[in-house]
């Protein structure tokens, strides 16, 4: 997962990571250790 800070205080882009094979596309949506390391304060 990709986090992009943005001009405006507090706001974040989460932009997964997409993986594709035969059988179609894949991503993690949401991980909540991920997002309490990354995202919050």
């Amino acid at each position: 997962m990709n986090v992009i800070s943005t001009e405006i205080e507090d706001v974040k882009i989460l932009e997964p990571k997409v993986f594709g094979d035969s059988r179609g596309y894949f991503m993690e949506t949401w991980r909540d250790s991920f997002f309490r390391e990354f995202v919050c304060d």
